[in-house]
């Protein structure tokens, strides 16, 4: 989205959802409505946390700065990552290659270094089209697997 892309700041978000749904929501309830959608993985946060120190840990999203500030960052794991890259700010959005080339050259590797895990098929694919091994989530135990298959040693 344009929102998501950096196009539109918050604040003109929420005017133009106020005039294209005629609703008149004040903005901070507005906000609060729209960023209650997460629905936190135990055992992803695990993962990160048992990967910690061994790896070197990014986070790569297609998010606004609300879902961003009052969610992302504010995860218990957030603080592990040791680079964030974030649509709204790279002005791009996955699957484009600009977006894996920043988390790259954040991180500080070459594609061929990295493994970028993904629920969506064309985001894991957008990832390999740069030369990054893209994995696309299913499940836990089945990212487990994958991540043995190319020995990434997991506790």
């Amino acid at each position: 989205s344009r929102y998501e892309r950096g196009d539109i700041s918050s604040e003109e978000f929420h005017r133009e959802i106020s005039r294209i749904s005629g609703a008149r929501v004040p903005p901070e309830e507005f906000a609060e409505g729209f960023t209650d959608i997460f629905t936190p993985l135990p055992t992803t946060q695990g993962l990160i946390r048992s990967l910690k120190g061994k790896y070197r840990l990014g986070l790569l999203s297609n998010t606004n700065e609300w879902h961003f500030e009052r969610h992302i960052r504010r995860v218990p794991v957030y603080p592990l990552f040791d680079a964030v890259t974030l649509s709204y700010e790279v002005r791009a959005l996955k699957p484009s290659p600009e977006i894996y080339r920043d988390a790259l050259r954040k991180l500080s590797l070459p594609p061929e270094a990295c493994v970028f895990i993904d629920d969506i098929r064309e985001y894991a694919e957008g990832a390999s089209a740069v030369g990054i091994r893209g994995i696309r989530y299913t499940g836990h135990d089945d990212l487990i697997r994958a991540l043995a298959e190319i020995r990434v040693s997991v506790p």
